[in-house]
């Protein structure tokens, strides 16, 4: 099972390569991580990092759009774009998790999951 895990962890880390500096302090709490659990809690200290990058750059965006002419049709796109993926993302990761349901490997794949949509997030949004 540990080697799954391992396997698993390595496959998401480099199916979406990021920036060194961004990837060092995940990839050096998941070598040191001995437990599922230890592994869930580098992943979600990462996500943290990664989630208040993703608040930034959204309200960002929401401030440069509140300047030009269309800006409450722009401001309510990217507001129902923001909240429509925050579901889907949520919804896709649950059910990328079912395929370890109820075992210690779910939250893993869940906790992932929700972290690297982040991650592609920000760049999506950055992009803008």
């Amino acid at each position: 099972m540990r080697i799954f895990f391992a396997f698993f962890i390595c496959m998401a880390a480099s199916s979406h390569a990021r920036a060194e500096e961004v990837r060092q302090p995940l990839d050096a709490c998941l070598d040191k991580a001995m437990s599922t659990a230890a592994t869930v809690d580098c992943i979600g200290r990462d996500f943290e990092r990664n989630d208040a990058e993703l608040n930034r750059i959204y309200k960002t965006l929401l401030e440069k759009n509140s300047s030009e002419d269309d800006a409450q049709e722009i401001r309510g796109r990217l507001i129902e774009s923001q909240r429509a993926w925050l579901k889907f993302r949520d919804t896709n990761c649950n059910w990328r998790g079912s395929v370890m349901l109820g075992g210690t490997g779910e939250k893993v794949i869940v906790s992932g999951c929700v972290n690297q949509m982040t991650i592609d997030r920000v760049k999506e949004l950055k992009a803008d």
